[in-house]
């Protein structure tokens, strides 16, 4: 009898740190909750319920979810719906929610480039020189790793090498200009400890003579 409209969309399960937005032309707006972890979708009418366009835009991308940065973690948002009936003889109005339905996001991992800083290093001639080369993955989910460290530029006839006890383990190229450098772990990526080393001169150059 065309008495009913939706009034909301309530969506739940918004993982910290991931961001809901209403496309610029979408019609709707999205009202976060104190902590972002839920959140309350409203139309373009007066009343914030939705027009018609207002529903195609919500069935068709109108909202979208940033997830968390540097996670990889998947996540199921629940989507709840509410109609609201107006009386049209007494304005009474009644609601009817409808939900939660269980909305699955599946986040594809990618690795993301890690933090690097280095230091310039001082050496006498013919004395080798500590190297202090910090490095951490910017991952918050714990499933990446410091796989490999390169190091180019390295002058002709001289001798970059790894501590006996840095964990750390130097491959060089066939013309010595530039390494690989790995962990001890089995894939050769980097353990803490190992991070820590190469933070702390586990590798060292010994200049051309």
């Amino acid at each position: 009898d065309g008495s009913e409209v939706i009034s909301s969309v309530e969506i739940a399960g918004i993982p910290t740190g991931a961001a809901l937005s209403a496309g610029t032309d979408s019609g709707l707006t999205v009202t976060l909750s104190a902590d972002g972890s839920t959140a309350t979708v409203t139309g373009s009418n007066a009343d914030g319920s939705f027009t018609d366009a207002d529903l195609v835009s919500l069935s068709n991308g109108g909202l979208s979810i940033l997830p968390t940065a540097d996670s990889g973690v998947d996540f199921t948002l629940q989507v709840s719906s509410t109609a609201t009936d107006t009386d049209p003889e007494t304005g009474a109005q009644t609601t009817a929610p409808t939900g939660p339905a269980a909305l699955d996001v599946t986040v594809d991992a990618v690795a993301d480039a890690p933090d690097l800083s280095v230091s310039a290093e001082q050496t006498p001639e013919d004395t080798s020189v500590a190297l202090n080369i910090t490095t951490a993955d910017v991952d918050v989910d714990g499933s990446e790793v410091i796989s490999s460290v390169q190091i180019a530029g390295i002058p002709t006839g001289a001798a970059l090498s790894a501590g006996t006890d840095s964990g750390l383990t130097v491959t060089l190229s066939a013309d010595g200009l530039s390494a690989t450098i790995t962990g001890s772990n089995a894939d050769g990526s980097f353990t803490d400890a190992d991070l820590a080393s190469l933070a702390n001169g586990g590798l060292s150059i010994l200049p051309t003579a």
